[in-house]
This record gives C-alpha cells, structure tokens and sequence, in this order.
C-alpha cells in the first residue's frame, strides 16, 4: 500500500506579502503574463523542492538518488485565490531494504550472513534469520530483496505448498517517512520560497522584455 504526505508551502504567506501583486501589475498589459509567471515560478520551486528533498535523504540515509526517484510519486497542486499556495506531495511504498547501501551479499547466496542498515551513521548490522532471494513479481519482472520467514504456514491452496512457510520482504522507509520531521519539512519549504522568489523576477523580466510570450 502506497503512503502519501505532502510538504505545504503557502508562497504568498510567507514570502513578501506583495510578491504576487508585483508580478499582476507588472504584467498588467500583457495579457495571461501573470498567471504564466506565477506557475513557471511555482513549477521551477516545485522541482528544486524534489531535488532538494532527495539530497537530505541521502545526506542522513544510506541510498540512492535513484533508488529514491523510483519509489516516489512527485504532485504539484495549486491553489491560487487570496495568493497563492502550493502542495508538494510525496508519495510511494516502502523501498526494500536490499535498495540501501551497505547490504551484503549484493546476490542471493545460500548460507551467508545478511546485512543492512538505512542511515549513514549506523553500520550494518546482522539479520541472522534473513535471507537474499530473487521473487518474480506480479507483472512477472524479477525482483531481488532481503526475506525472511513469518513462522506461518504458506496462505496458498495447494499441499505442497501448505508445507512451507510464508515469507515476507524487509522494508526501510517510504520517502515521506525519510522527510517527515517539523524541522527538515519548515528548512525546505523556506528554501523552495526562496527558489520561488528568485524565479518570479526572471520570470517577470522574461515576459517585460520580450524573452517569452
């Protein structure tokens, strides 16, 4: 099941409280130049707030930007009214704990001691009862992971199957778990404002002389 949490950046309440107004009357005679503006400058903001989110993650975590980007689902809502507010949400399952660095052996390797960790400042440490093993999916793509076994009997029908043990995968944290703390979320969101601010001028000047239509 996928997790969503969402990052809320009201531009117009925190940034200088005539920042949108600035760029309304600027572009005043250049019809739709406004709202162009202010959504270039938002989508601009948006997209250094994912970057930005992923360089804190693996400042504390030990993973990839790649292995990031893959579990996450980026959103962008605008709320444009009394200023404007944007909601940047994440949202993604749980990335495997076989995708952070550290976990050995990188291949399924029968009678090998696993280990793993998720953040940067814990070495890894042993899952004794865990195990390496590539699964086929349900879209039928081989997926490799860290397992172990429940202690229950397999839920399938069949008998020979009723013999064996369930087994499930290990998981670290989804991306909205690695970003959810009050002061990593209030630190992004005065950097993306900042980004934004510093995108409305260019996208103002653009449009006043001529850059863009």
């Amino acid at each position: 099941m996928s997790e969503t949490g969402g990052i809320y950046i009201d531009i117009n309440g925190i940034t200088d409280s005539h920042s949108i107004e600035r760029a309304e009357m600027l572009l005043r005679d250049i019809p739709g130049a406004a709202d162009k503006a202010i959504r270039s400058a938002t989508n601009r903001a948006a997209a250094y707030l994912r970057t930005a989110s992923v360089k804190h993650i693996r400042d504390r975590y030990d993973i990839s930007a790649k292995n990031v980007r893959e579990k996450d689902v980026f959103q962008v809502k605008y709320i444009l009214g009394q200023g404007l507010s944007a909601i940047i949400s994440f949202a993604g399952h749980k990335i495997p704990l076989y995708r952070y660095g550290g976990t050995s052996p990188k291949q399924p390797a029968a009678g090998t001691l696993v280990k793993a960790h998720i953040m940067k400042a814990t070495r890894p440490y042993p899952f004794y009862n865990a195990f390496i093993a590539t699964m086929q999916n349900s879209n039928g793509k081989n997926h490799t992971g860290i397992f172990e076994r429940t202690g229950k009997p397999s839920s399938r029908n069949t008998s020979a199957d009723l013999k064996r043990e369930s087994i499930r995968e290990i998981t670290g944290l989804s991306v909205k778990q690695m970003l959810n703390n009050d002061e990593t979320r209030n630190r992004l969101t005065l950097e993306t404002v900042d980004k934004w601010e510093e995108r409305i001028e260019h996208e103002i000047n653009a449009f006043l002389n001529g850059w863009r239509d």
